[in-house]
């Protein structure tokens, strides 16, 4: 029985993978404009590597608009920024939540 799940869960995932591929993706690197300055790096307090900041992206279920949530530098304050879907560039003025600490 653990074979059958096993084989399932991966057809699910070559399927997937096989959607996705350098055709389909669009790449936009460094052209993401942000009002506020931004470390997408920091150490881990607990080892001292460098590791990334979570930073979330979300897109609408019918694909017409999307927000990333950031932490500034200063690091205190979270900026939700929404995001062009065709070209990757800020649109509109940034919401901006005082106090915040991570952008979940």
């Amino acid at each position: 029985m653990r074979g059958i799940v096993a084989l399932s869960f991966l057809s699910v995932a070559l399927g997937v993978t096989a959607d996705l591929t350098e055709s389909n993706l669009h790449k936009y690197p460094k052209v993401l404009a942000l009002e506020n300055s931004f470390n997408p790096i920091k150490e881990a307090y607990w080892t001292g590597y460098p590791h990334h900041r979570r930073t979330p992206f979300s897109v609408s279920p019918d694909g017409k608009s999307a927000y990333v949530a950031y932490l500034d530098a200063s690091e205190t304050d979270i900026h939700v920024q929404q995001v062009d879907v065709d070209t990757f560039q800020s649109t509109g003025t940034s919401v901006t939540v005082s106090g915040g600490k991570e952008g979940l």
